[in-house]
């Protein structure tokens, strides 16, 4: 959602009032709350956007099947110093990786050798 607004030419305060708003409307959905964190890591505001994240346990990592959004929350606990989730998002990834195939976000994964 952060990204599609950033690239229409939304206004920082629009991008984030906006996902803040689809995050009210769809608690549960954790794809609006990593967007958001990730754009407000961007922005400069980490500890804002780790905070977002606090609800994370591993099993909401293990519904992710997005390796780019999974790197960005890596990025993201890395700079806080969360060693924890860091490790749970690094298994996602690898269980992802042996998968192979397609993330959700619809790049395609060569199968794992």
């Amino acid at each position: 959602l952060s990204y599609y607004l950033l690239r229409t030419g939304g206004t920082p305060g629009t991008i984030e009032a906006a996902a803040r708003r689809a995050i009210h409307l769809d608690p549960e959905r954790w794809s609006y709350r990593v967007g958001l964190a990730s754009y407000l890591h961007q922005q400069g505001r980490t500890a804002d956007g780790a905070m977002l994240l606090k609800p994370a346990t591993p099993a909401m990592i293990a519904t992710m099947g997005c390796r780019c959004c999974l790197n960005r929350l890596i990025e993201l606990w890395s700079a806080v110093g969360a060693e924890e989730p860091v490790a749970w998002c690094r298994a996602r990834i690898a269980e992802l990786a042996a998968r192979g195939g397609q993330d959700e976000c619809g790049r395609v994964v060569p199968d794992a050798e």
